[in-house]
């Protein structure tokens, strides 16, 4: 009884103080974990995987993406891109020695990726050809054994003597 009077006492004092926060107060700062967030955590897909592993190192360091390609690619393809985009902003991006993130910014902002290609001097038309090229490798050859899981039969049990 005593402390509920404190409390109204409180209240009737300092307004500001009466007011309890309601429910779990998740904020932005629930979704940060150190120095990662959650959506860093996001699951690398199996198609973003088999694109990120049709070119070589170089070409990933050449876009400006060095650590794990699949998941710039996965949040692409989450952000809305196509396969046969992320291949052509690869190449556009690798030809002209630009950043990955450069390309799709100015994809993001409207513009074509043939217009991005031809600001950077580049035939788009061969990249096209190139990207279906590089596509058919990722759904034959990549994507299969990607998403092929090899499993090895267990092993039989011993019967138990009784």
């Amino acid at each position: 009884m005593i402390v509920a009077a404190v409390l109204w006492l409180a209240a009737f004092l300092h307004p500001a103080s009466a007011q309890v926060g309601v429910g779990a107060g998740i904020g932005p700062e629930a979704f940060v974990q150190g120095e990662r967030t959650v959506r860093e955590q996001m699951p690398i897909l199996p198609l973003a995987l088999a694109a990120s592993l049709a070119f070589d190192a170089t070409t990933w360091t050449t876009v400006g993406v060095s650590t794990v390609p699949a998941k710039d690619l996965s949040a692409l393809l989450k952000r809305g891109y196509y396969k046969l985009e992320l291949l052509q902003a690869v190449l556009v991006a690798s030809r002209a020695k630009a950043s990955l993130k450069e390309v799709t910014a100015a994809h993001d902002k409207g513009q074509s990726l043939r217009e991005v290609a031809q600001a950077k001097g580049l035939d788009f038309d061969s990249v096209y050809g190139e990207a279906l090229a590089i596509d058919k490798r990722v759904i034959d050859e990549l994507l299969p054994s990607i998403m092929t899981v090899a499993v090895t039969p267990p092993k039989p049990r011993p019967e138990k003597k009784r």
